[in-house]
């Protein structure tokens, strides 16, 4: 009987720590004691997985249909059903616009408490903005003052600009921001600079250098980023029209995807991607949005993996390319995208038709189960969700805000220590700016 146990681990160990063979199947961790799998990467991989998947089964199918959008949302003091307008549904997320943001700090920071109590039972909602500096700030009357990336480019040294752009973080996070909708890795060019203008860094090596720092200084604080416009736009703007991006294929990945590619590689964090409404003739007969074949280009030549958002679906620019809105939904899940983004504060009535679909057609099924995966994982990455620790060798469960970033997180800091830390990093961070200004003038 000894002989037989020592044989069977034996057999075990070898299967799982021998080179070169992929069996094709997920492996079965479930009965292995917990010494083989200590330090083995798949059997975490296996128990992170369950987790999420366990999280996902403990809702209802609207529930986690309702994870597909983020919208914009009433009010900017106190979050309570007045205010719901999509009978109890918890979105994705939310993206603030200015009248959204309070005249204080602690304005916002009750507002933003007040929203996550509110849907404390749901699987909590992104809080979102554009966040870029200068003309695009919606925490401009709050937060220290933020140049636009133009300007910063100039001011700043990439590895200067990172601990500027960490002062800023802190204050955001600490407002309650989980979802930067910034920065645009977008080079200033002939194309689109009187769209972009002052909102690009500039130059294809400055807009690389500088979006990254830009990303690493947000992430560090616990603020998830959004790379945007993939893969660019041009100087017509998509709230009014369609953008046509009329270059060559060589000129396209010398001046477009370059920056985005350098980014993707080098950030540390998976950071999500909002795709542009952009028609790319030689690429798709459909804008970037609506485009499998500009996600393709996304997933599979530049390796991203992360999560892909569309720029707010019902813009003027795609109104051409569908009858009913439901379709434009429709054709962004073809396409690949996992969150589609709307300026709109409702989004119930399309539950019934994403659940039809999503109970009769095996491939939207597969594209949305793919969604909710990938949103749960950027959820993690934000912070809004973490992995509880490991009570036995098998037990791995999703917590809501369960991991931690380089300052403590906002849910357990009493409310005075939070304004404090606000009130100092948004100290720390115009006295850099001043300094900046000063070495630049003299």
């Amino acid at each position: 009987m000894r002989y037989l146990r020592f044989l069977t681990l034996i057999i075990i160990l070898f299967s799982l720590f021998s080179c070169g063979k992929e069996s094709g199947t997920e492996q079965d961790f479930s009965s292995a004691p917990e010494k083989i799998f200590v330090q083995n990467e798949r059997f975490q991989a296996f128990l992170e997985q369950r987790a999420i998947d366990n999280y996902l089964d403990s809702f209802s199918l609207k529930q986690k249909l309702s994870q597909l959008f983020i919208i914009n949302l009433e009010g900017s003091s106190n979050y309570t059903a007045s205010h719901d307008y999509n009978e109890l549904f918890c979105p994705g997320g939310f993206i603030f616009f200015s009248y959204n943001i309070g005249k204080t700090a602690e304005t916002l920071m009750g507002f933003t408490d007040s929203i996550l109590d509110y849907y404390k039972t749901d699987i909590p909602p992104f809080l979102s903005l554009d966040l870029e500096g200068g003309e695009v700030n919606r925490l401009r009357n709050i937060i220290s003052p933020l140049p636009s990336a133009e300007e910063i480019s100039q001011l700043f040294t990439a590895e200067e600009a990172a601990l500027f752009y960490k002062e800023i973080a802190k204050q955001s996070h600490l407002l309650g921001i989980s979802l930067n909708l910034a920065p645009i890795v977008e080079p200033l060019l002939e194309e689109n600079a009187a769209f972009l203008k002052t909102r690009s860094f500039g130059s294809i090596e400055k807009t690389k250098f500088f979006s990254l720092a830009f990303i690493e200084s947000f992430n560090s604080e616990g603020v998830l980023c959004t790379l945007k416009h993939f893969p660019g736009n041009t100087d017509v703007d998509p709230h009014l029209n369609l953008p046509v991006l009329a270059l060559n294929k060589e000129d396209f990945e010398k001046n477009m995807l370059a920056p985005f590619r350098f980014v993707l590689e080098n950030q540390k964090n998976n950071n999500a991607v909002l795709l542009s409404h952009a028609l790319i003739p030689f690429i798709s007969d459909l804008p970037a949005s609506l485009s499998s074949e500009v996600v393709d280009l996304l997933v599979k030549d530049l390796d991203y993996s992360g999560l892909i958002i569309t720029d707010d679906i019902f813009m003027a620019a795609l109104q051409s390319f569908f009858s009913e809105e439901k379709d434009a939904i429709l054709l962004a899940l073809d396409a690949g995208a996992h969150i589609l983004l709307s300026s709109k504060k409702v989004f119930t009535q399309f539950l019934p038709f994403l659940e039809e679909i999503y109970t009769t057609e095996t491939v939207y099924k597969e594209k949305i189960d793919i969604a909710l995966q990938r949103i749960i994982r950027a959820k993690i990455e934000a912070g809004l969700l973490g992995f509880s620790e490991r009570e036995s060798w098998s037990s791995l469960c999703l917590l809501k805000g369960n991991t931690s970033t380089s300052i403590d997180k906002i849910d357990q800091i009493d409310r005075k220590e939070r304004e404090r830390l606000f009130y100092e990093a948004k100290k720390n961070a115009s006295e850099i700016l001043s300094e900046a200004y000063q070495n630049n003038f003299f």
